[in-house]
């Protein structure tokens, strides 16, 4: 069964455009890890800056696991 995962991230303000570069880069490496199905990046318009990351996963076991997804 596949695993979709939703992540939030604020950023600290003064660097919001730092940490937009830094996800942006996770996606496509992310991306090519094997069992990932989609990954994309979201940014909330209204209110804080805010933004989400949402994956699908072939299943559990293959989501966390992968070094792009380890900090």
């Amino acid at each position: 069964m596949p695993l979709h995962t939703f992540v939030h991230f604020e950023p600290v303000p003064g660097k919001e455009d730092l940490l937009r570069e830094e996800l942006r880069l996770l996606l496509a490496p992310t991306r090519a890890e094997p069992g990932c199905i989609r990954i994309h990046l979201y940014e909330a318009l209204g209110g804080p800056l805010v933004f989400y990351i949402h994956s699908e996963w072939v299943d559990e076991g293959r989501s966390m696991a992968t070094p792009n997804c380890r900090t």
